[in-house]
């Protein structure tokens, strides 16, 4: 699919979302008089109250309503996360954030952490986005999903100069739940259901792989390996120990697995104290198949116990202090091969005819060749435990100053978090046995190798991290009339504390906002803040100012109150933020090893060192940013936000070995030279509405972000269309293909390809600067980048007396992806595999209808480069969550003490449509697979 068509399928995707809410958004107008008799007042302004009332977290222990924000925030409610209830919550965000990208990256039990990104990517180093729960920064995996409150993500000037040095990348602000005045209400959640794989490469079976071998030796000018008996052999399996015809994807991993999740929380509170305490427990049992034959398990299993209190306790009349204390604690539990990689890449690279999985005297199978044999390393290599506890409190002692003077306040806050990981368990080897027929005698003849060694214990300390905080913050509120002053001023010092050497960072920052509002029609922000980081050799502090403003058009005279605009702000922003996530003791010259020296009669060596790169001065990445942005209410039910935004990354770290010459004789230093720019829009549009019994809604976001190298220290190259600079971060570059060649005399009389010998069915390729020769000077931009442009998403809700559904349809576009995947897409070389996704490879008899190179048994680096047969669209749609629920009477519970009680059906990761043969776009390396979910649960309070 070339590029007009997959911008136009994407655009017109996200149009016809767009329009269908429009167009029934009109029609539903014309039918007003008829939809209001029915809908009551409350009901009516609903969304209008949310979009003007609704409070949103700014950070620091700041909030403001929606009707004052003047910065680009957006939130999401924890009940909408609760739509698909990961184990981790990241996994719940999925396009439920407009500006928030959020990227599967693998599907193992507790290692499913999405990549996430805040407007695209901004820099040429880290584009990691600072995730802080409660004010603490924290690995969101480590709560849990159920005592969330809101998720709010930070994405202009305004919202995160107040963060200095670590807001420039975004930031994803997690506040969990508090206590509420009334009667303790015990809230209970179990969910249980089974996993899936997504899917799995289709492999060829055993006569299939002989057959494709055999044709790729003949590709190569080699003798076939496998005779046509051995090809029979296979396929009608009459001789399993010579000719095995194994399915190790069937014979390794199960069809299914199992997952739970069980919540109980307590809430409530007087006007005293209110309270939240949760505890949450998580199981899964994974996709491998343990076969029972030690006397441990070796299935992998994971389990999380998360646990919080959350309190507000008025301790005087003017004194208040907000306590949280919370943790967790999970296991991994994995055969001792290890998790993911190992055993997957033998259950992906093992071809079927290899060996049996067991030969008939009851031993291992496996050959020199191949000898991890995939159902071994799980059944037969122990075992292993992965522990990791997480353990923090949270303090703010919030005092009334007004005795000093009316709308003072101060505020004391104390953070401490506390992260460790541990791994211990009992490994061995196998024994395993290679069987084959001498040709002449029939006798069998054994190879053993390996040994079945006795358990071994083994156990070590992973990672440890510590994290304090500490705020001093003072507040002035004041009210003059129509006139509203809102400010701060705040001192916060972070300590991170990691294991090793260069893990221990200290971050001070001194910060300021005034907000200022007339008649909540005319709105100001002036934010500054001065943060210093220990990153840094020197010149540690940096200043960011930012200022913003909206006005509420709305609420001018000249909107009338009948308007079919209900609510309309503009707002925009300019200002500055910092990023200190840069590559450390790049101030320092390095100094690597350069071999020995032979000394003395006895030639004794000796190792030597040499020079290596000189050192720099680095600084602080610094983004300049902009943005303008637009809410619009129509008719009460109908919400329109848009965002626009330009950022300007610098003081990027880059080499800067292409900017100066070689001759000095040592690497060029790290300097801040690099810089990017990005710019792009988001827009989200909701739809709501209730009819007498039946309410339903649709949201559709969408958010595109373009970015361009500016500075990167690219060396000068040969042609322009090589550069890297004037592109995206991550642009593909590869050789344009055409065709295949088709004969020897073809190859004779086309221009020379330098990349290796060639022969019929190799890549032809077009030369693109004229010199009669094909090499890396025809590298050209092709497609886009690894990270998406386009991020788009479909939310719908539909609720009849208490029986509903919900549904999350996420997509992406303007993504390129490499399939370069051993087996799977590269297959054979190097005794890989090979799927059907190989199919039509070249042949001499389908020459003319092919659309991939010969098959080879050998190294090929004119076939597998990046070219346009590799690097492919990565787009997707996918049903991220389908839920099914139905919600009892009040009034039927009532009788039995329950205020609420909800059964559900919920799956997650249901389909996807896209252009990907074998693999998930998301998952395109071997590894454990992407998983798909379905639960039934039961949700109910008292």
């Amino acid at each position: 699919m070339n590029n007009y068509s997959r911008i136009k399928r994407s655009v017109l995707w996200c149009l016809l979302v767009s329009l269908s809410c429009v167009s029934y958004s009109v029609v539903a107008q014309n039918q007003n008089v008829a939809i209001t008799k029915q809908d009551s007042t409350a009901i009516k302004n609903q969304l209008l109250n949310t979009l003007v009332s609704e409070t949103i977290e700014t950070g620091n222990n700041e909030q403001l309503s929606k009707q004052h924000l003047t910065s680009a925030i957006n939130k999401v409610s924890g009940k909408e996360l609760e739509k698909t209830l990961s184990f981790n919550p990241a996994n719940s965000l999925y396009g439920l954030l407009p500006g928030l990208t959020v990227l599967q990256n693998g599907g193992s039990a507790g290692f499913r952490n999405p990549n996430l990104y805040v407007r695209g990517l901004n820099s040429l180093n880290s584009n990691a986005v600072l995730v802080l729960v409660d004010g603490v920064e924290t690995d969101i995996s480590t709560i849990a999903t159920l005592s969330i409150e809101s998720v709010e993500v930070l994405k202009d000037a305004a919202a995160l100069a107040i963060y200095g040095h670590r807001g420039a990348n975004g930031v994803l602000l997690v506040t969990t739940k508090q206590g509420i005045p009334q009667k303790m209400d015990v809230n209970v959640n179990y969910q249980n259901g089974i996993t899936t794989a997504v899917g799995h490469p289709d492999f060829l079976d055993a006569s299939g792989y002989a057959q494709a071998f055999n044709q790729a030796r003949l590709n190569d000018g080699l003798t076939p390996l496998y005779s046509q008996s051995d090809i029979q052999a296979y396929a009608n399996g009459s001789s399993p120990t010579f000719h095995p015809n194994v399915n190790w994807v069937d014979e390794a991993l199960r069809g299914s697995g199992t997952k739970m999740n069980f919540n109980t929380s307590f809430r409530g509170g007087s006007d005293k104290v209110l309270y939240y305490a949760a505890i949450n427990y998580q199981a899964e049992n994974g996709l491998y198949d343990d076969k029972g034959l030690e006397e441990y398990e070796t299935q992998i299993k994971y389990d999380r116990v998360n646990f919080r209190t959350n309190l507000n306790i008025d301790l005087t009349s003017t004194t208040d202090l907000v306590a949280r204390v919370y943790g967790s604690i999970d296991e991994l539990y994995e055969p001792g091969s290890g998790n993911g990689g190992g055993i997957i890449s033998a259950i992906y690279n093992t071809p079927a005819n290899a060996y049996p999985v067991v030969n008939y005297n009851g031993r291992w199978g496996g050959t020199n060749l191949y000898g991890n044999n995939p159902v071994a390393l799980i059944n037969s290599t122990g075992y292993r435990k992965n522990q990791g506890t997480a353990i923090g409190i949270n303090a703010t002692l919030k005092q009334d100053l007004a005795a000093v003077t009316k709308g003072l306040s101060g505020e004391l806050t104390l953070r401490h978090h506390n992260q460790a990981t541990s791994t211990d368990g009992q490994t061995k080897d196998f024994l395993y046995e290679e069987l084959t027929q001498n040709a002449t005698t029939m006798d069998t003849i054994s190879q053993l190798y390996g040994e079945d060694s006795a358990l071994s214990a083994f156990s070590g300390n992973g990672f440890t991290e510590r994290f304090t905080s500490f705020m001093g913050k003072f507040n002035y509120d004041k009210q003059i009339n129509d006139n509203t002053i809102n400010s701060f001023v705040m001192f916060n010092q972070d300590k991170y504390v990691g294991r090793g050497q260069y893990t221990t960072f200290l971050r001070q920052n001194l910060a300021a906002n005034i907000h200022y509002g007339y008649k909540d029609k005319y709105l100001a922000d002036l934010t500054v803040s001065y943060a210093g980081s220990s990153v840094l050799p020197k010149d540690r502090f940096e200043f960011y100012p930012a200022v913003s403003a909206a006005w509420v058009v709305s609420e001018e005279d000249f909107i009338a109150d009948d308007s079919w605009v209900q609510y309309l702000k503009l707002r925009g922003s300019f200002g500055y933020a910092g990023s200190d996530r840069i590559q450390l003791n790049t101030e320092d010259q390095s100094y690597s090893g350069v071999g020995s020296y032979l000394f003395t009669q006895n030639n004794s060596t000796a190792g030597s060192i040499a020079e290596g790169r000189l050192g720099g001065n680095p600084k602080m990445e610094r983004a300049m940013m902009a943005n303008a942005g637009l809410d619009v209410n129509f008719f009460k039910k109908l919400n329109l936000s848009v965002d626009a935004f330009y950022n300007r990354r610098t003081n990027i770290l880059v080499s800067t070995g292409g900017l100066t010459s070689d001759v000095i004789g040592v690497g060029a230093p790290l300097l801040p030279v690099g810089e990017v720019e990005n710019k792009g829009f988001e827009a989200s549009l909701t739809w709501q509405d209730q009819i007498s019994d039946f309410n339903y809604s649709a949201t559709a976001m969408f958010s595109y972000a373009k970015n361009k190298i500016i500075e990167s220290g690219e060396a000068p190259q040969p042609y322009e269309y090589m550069r890297r600079t004037g592109k995206p971060i991550g642009q593909a570059f590869g050789l344009i293909s055409d065709g295949f060649f088709s004969s020897q005399t073809e190859i004779d009389n086309s221009h020379p390809q330098l990349f290796s010998s060639l022969l019929p069915g190799d890549v032809k390729y077009v030369d693109q600067n004229g010199d009669n020769v094909i090499d890396n000077f025809d590298q050209v931009a092709m497609g886009y980048s690894y990270i998406p442009e386009m991020y788009f998403s479909l939310n719908l809700h539909a609720d009849y007396k208490g029986l509903g559904f919900n549904a999350i349809f996420q997509g992406v576009a303007n993504l390129t992806v490499n399939l370069n995947t051993p087996s799977v897409y590269r297959p054979l070389v190097n005794n890989s595999n090979i799927t059907t996704f190989s199919n039509n490879a070249w042949t001499p008899s389908n020459m003319n209808t092919a659309t991939l190179p010969r098959l080879t048994t050998l190294d090929n680096d004119n076939n597998y480069r990046n070219n346009d047969i590799w690097l492919r669209d990565g787009d997707y749609i996918k049903l991220r969550a389908l839920e099914f629920y139905y919600s009892l009477p009040k009034v039927f519970l009532s009788k039995f003490g329950v205020d609420y009680f909800k059964i559900s059906l919920r799956g997650t990761n249901l389909f996807s449509w896209d252009d990907i043969d074998q693999l998930d776009p998301e998952a395109l390396s071997i590894n454990y697979p992407l998983i798909k979910t379905f639960n039934m649960g039961v949700e109910f309070t008292f």
